[in-house]
Parts: structure tokens; sequence; C-alpha cells
């Protein structure tokens, strides 16, 4: 039991720097950056201080719970889907573009929620997709 309580503790610690660098060093290709108009490549070269300063930001987010009004805004756009005309609403995919900021930190949390589903055993048995190391076709 005392294994599970550290392993929930983790969740909850300190955003470290290095996870914040951990998943921009992931992000190598270019995306179009949401609402706030921040991409990668721009905090990708942000000094080390602001780093600090943006896992400080994150952990407060997590302790309080309350998230920045600005995570909420998403820019959707519609994509034409190849071979159609674009005179119907069918013809169309949204996406949708989320802010970076908000990106990083919810892979973060990701990361951290992943882990620890994977070392407590807490997924099901019959959870293949979205799993590292698995893919739906084990279930055939």
């Amino acid at each position: 039991m005392e294994a599970a309580q550290n392993d929930n503790n983790h969740l909850l610690q300190t955003i470290q720097e290095e996870e914040i660098q951990m998943v921009l060093k992931k992000k190598n290709r270019p995306t179009a950056p949401g609402p706030d108009g921040i991409g990668y490549n721009l905090i990708k070269m942000m000094p080390q201080e602001w780093i600090h300063h943006l896992a400080m930001a994150y952990t407060q987010i997590l302790h309080s719970g309350d998230i920045p009004p600005t995570w909420k805004e998403i820019y959707t756009h519609p994509i034409l889907k190849p071979n159609t005309a674009g005179h119907q609403a069918t013809d169309y995919r949204p996406i949708s573009l989320l802010n970076t900021l908000r990106k990083i930190f919810e892979k973060i949390i990701h990361d951290r929620l992943t882990f620890y589903l994977e070392r407590m055993h807490l997924w099901p048995a019959t959870q293949f997709g979205f799993r590292k190391g698995f893919n739906t076709t084990f279930n055939i």
C-alpha cells in the first residue's frame, strides 16, 4: 500500500523543468499554434530561467486545479477533404488548435498518469489501444 501512496504522490509532485524539456524534445516537427499564437519553437528558444518559471506555474495549476481561462480557448478550422468539391459541410474535417502551453502541461500529466497505471497494473486486461508496446491487433 505504501508503494501505491508513493506513486500516487508522484502524480502531484512539483513539475520539473526536465519534464518540460522532455516534452519539447519530442516535438520536432512544426505544428500550428493555438489561439495564443505561441508555438513549440518559441518555447524551445526560451531561456532556462523561463522554463523554471513555467514549471512553477504548471505546479501551481496542478495543485490549485485552476485552469487559465485562455487554455479553454480553441480555434477550430475546417480542412477540405481530398477529392471533394467543398460544397457541403461533409467535404470538410475539423481540426482544433489548442494553446501550446496547455498541450505541454497535458502531456506531462498524461505521462505521469500512464506511468502510474502501468506500475500499479491498473489497466484492464483488455486495454490494448493507447498503450506503449501494445496495439489493438493483440485483441484479435
